[in-house]
């Protein structure tokens, strides 16, 4: 089973945010894909494991899950990894319309920056294989 959300509009970015906060990315780890406008970030989102009840049931474990961050649009773009950390956490995607910028913001000083012609951001979860 796959999942996805397609984000058009800056007032909906929650949408994205409140998926990729926490998550953790390489910077080693994005892509262009065949067409240059679209640029691709796998990503992790920490282990959760809720069990209200212990005691009563124990929930089969959840089915692991490859998560993808893409941007569409993309004219030019800035990733920098000065700490030399590569594996970063994610506070949240925020847009620009000013100069027509998409950051992803790290809790960690780095360099995230996407120039776009428009918003176009597409959160993918599919099976893990």
């Amino acid at each position: 089973m796959r999942a996805r959300v397609d984000v058009w509009d800056a007032q909906y970015l929650w949408l994205i945010n409140d998926i990729v906060h926490d998550a953790s990315y390489a910077v080693s780890g994005y892509r262009l894909g065949p067409d240059p406008s679209i640029l691709t970030v796998p990503f992790r989102r920490p282990r959760e494991d809720r069990r209200p009840y212990p005691l009563f049931r124990r929930r089969p474990a959840p089915e692991p899950v490859a998560w993808l961050l893409q941007f569409g649009n993309v004219a030019d773009h800035r990733i920098t990894d000065d700490q030399g950390i590569d594996e970063y956490p994610m506070n949240g995607v925020n847009y620009n319309a000013h100069d027509g910028t998409l950051r992803v913001e790290t809790s960690i000083p780095t360099v995230f920056i996407l120039w776009v012609a428009a918003i176009h951001i597409t959160l993918v979860a599919e099976p893990d294989t």
